[in-house]
């Protein structure tokens, strides 16, 4: 849990970028190749949007 806590940061950007009008998509392949942390799996346009 804390590690999750540890990495709000990213979904307040993810956030934050979708409402300026920037692909779910973009997005993910910018968290990506910036090898931010997700749990367990990759940054993809669905867990973006989601």
């Amino acid at each position: 849990m804390q590690r999750i806590k540890d990495h709000a940061h990213l979904q307040e950007e993810a956030r934050e970028r979708l409402e300026k009008g920037e692909s779910a998509l973009d997005i993910s392949r910018d968290l990506n190749a910036r090898q931010e942390p997700l749990l367990l799996a990759r940054w993809h346009a669905a867990t973006i949007t989601d």
